[in-house]
């Protein structure tokens, strides 16, 4: 279970421990458990991360009370290095922690030595409290839970200094802002989505634990490489990793753009993907292909409540042949479909019915970035399994969405919850086990599919909306030929694959 997390009765709560300077404030409590009012594991996991920043804003607060009734700043705690000192035995424990976790990084399942070293010091505790029979003389129960404390509260890191200020001067004026300052500054001016906004608190609460709340104008390099290794500690992908710097970036770089800090800190820090790591997606085979379109929704026209009516049969397959993101067919408008007339090869016209996605404020429909918006022409394949007259059903109801039955989340996302249900479909139905194949292996498929049958990469960007930086990405969007889009659809085609029965409400009539 993730660290951080407590499951009683089906239902989560987060359990935090309290700083040892704080105990007192909370009367000699040494633990938080809250409940997250739900018994979803990802929505819970969702929920964690807000409540660790509003806790981690709580001590934040309680620091500052206490500051106010004593005339200052309360003392720190004493640094674990000095404490070591007075009792040797949790140092030399400390430090046989430290070789475990750098074994459990080299065989790579670091995740999982953290969730079970947080398990450790929960039973060690419930030694001490008297709740759990000690399996070790008391003495032991205590160095080893010092140890863990010490090394995985970030308290001890014996391969990195605390990183530093590079100069001993406070910072002044607006650079002795807070980040949460900075976070409120940025969200105003750029206007973030919420989930963006939200994710974007929760890093800048999880960097300002990590370096004790400094000043934007203190952050350093030292600080933002210590967030970063911090991040590869926990075991993340690589690329969720970068997601979570980049948003730390965005925040550092926009104090840089409104000349509240002189340099970015940020510069040349990432995290790079290790040589052999195995891919975090992959493409759909012909055996998955099989076994998903295989299962009830398409072979007994089963249509599962949380599948969201004909969302379930026709999500998949329109990803599958148009390598659309998930929210971007999601949030698709019955006015975003329809033909379009488009010169031919010959100089002769022809008509092509196409979808388009684009952003539009006033629906709440957004895109991933600039070269997402265009249209994208429906494939033949598609067309024969009648959902073209699927979308005609939806406009002789006087519906507005191509899937009606989606609702969106508090974010706005209309395929948030449709998501769970498939993952869930995938592995318990379609018995795909590989967790790297997802929705979004479709995308992957498509790419995959499309280079076998010979199609351009600039025609496939162009299909899937990958932005590749190139300046050439520029000229496409919804003023890109249609024409060499439409070939590339005809040619398009995922061989050995039996595509399954068109819905029987949309079959052709014979």
């Amino acid at each position: 279970m993730p660290s951080g997390l407590l499951r009683r009765d089906g239902r989560y709560s987060i359990r935090r421990r309290i700083p040892v300077d704080l105990i007192d404030a909370y009367g000699g409590r040494q633990m938080i458990v809250r409940a997250l009012g739900t018994s979803d594991p990802q929505e819970a996991r969702e929920l964690r991360d807000e409540a660790w920043a509003k806790l981690t804003a709580e001590f934040k607060a309680m620091r500052a009370e206490i500051a106010g009734k004593v005339g200052g700043e309360p003392p720190a705690p004493e640094p674990t290095k000095r404490v070591y000192s007075k009792t040797p035995d949790i140092g030399r424990a400390a430090r046989r922690v430290e070789s475990e976790r750098r074994e459990a990084f080299e065989a790579g399942r670091l995740r999982e030595w953290y969730e079970e070293r947080q398990e450790e010091m929960e039973r060690h505790e419930g030694v001490l409290s008297g709740e759990v029979e000690a399996w070790l003389p008391f003495y032991d129960h205590e160095v080893r839970l010092g140890a863990l404390q010490a090394a995985l509260d970030g308290k001890w890191r014996p391969a990195r200094p605390d990183p530093q200020p590079v100069t001993t001067e406070a910072p002044k004026g607006a650079a002795a802002q807070s980040m949460s300052d900075i976070v409120d500054k940025w969200a105003a001016e750029q206007g973030p989505r919420s989930k963006t906004l939200r994710k974007t608190r929760v890093i800048i609460a999880e960097f300002d634990t990590l370096t004790k709340g400094v000043a934007i104008g203190a952050v350093t390099p030292d600080h933002v490489q210590a967030y970063k290794e911090q991040l590869v500690a926990s075991g993340v992908a690589p690329a969720t990793g970068n997601n979570k710097l980049n948003l730390l970036r965005a925040v550092i770089r926009y104090a840089l753009a409104s000349r509240i800090i002189k340099a970015d800190p940020c510069d040349g820090i990432s995290i790079k993907p290790g040589k052999g790591r195995a891919k975090s997606r992959i493409a759909y085979e012909r055996d998955h292909l099989a076994a998903l379109f295989g299962s009830a929704v398409w072979s007994a026209d089963e249509r599962p409540v949380a599948g969201k009516g004909e969302a379930a049969y026709w999500l998949p397959l329109l990803s599958l042949y148009s390598g659309a993101r998930l929210e971007e067919l999601g949030q698709l408008r019955l006015t975003d479909i329809g033909p379009e007339t488009y010169l031919a090869a010959g100089d002769g016209e022809a008509v092509a019915t196409v979808f388009r996605i684009v952003e539009d404020g006033a629906d709440g429909l957004t895109v991933k970035n600039a070269g997402s918006i265009r249209r994208v022409p429906v494939h033949p394949e598609l067309i024969r399994l009648g959902f073209l007259r699927y979308v005609d059903s939806l406009r002789v109801a006087g519906e507005k969405w191509l899937f009606p039955d989606l609702d969106p989340d508090r974010d706005g996302t209309r395929t948030a919850a449709w998501s769970k249900w498939y993952g869930r479909w995938l592995r318990t139905k379609a018995k795909i086990e590989d967790k790297r194949v997802t929705f979004h292996s479709f995308r992957h498929s498509f790419k995959h599919y499309a280079r076998q049958v010979g199609i351009a990469p600039d025609v496939q960007n162009e299909i899937t909306g990958h932005d590749t930086g190139d300046i050439a990405d520029d000229y496409g969007g919804l003023s890109y030929p249609l024409h060499p889009l439409v070939e590339a659809m005809d040619r398009y085609r995922i061989p050995g694959f039996t595509p399954p029965a068109p819905p029987p409400a949309f079959r052709s009539p014979v």
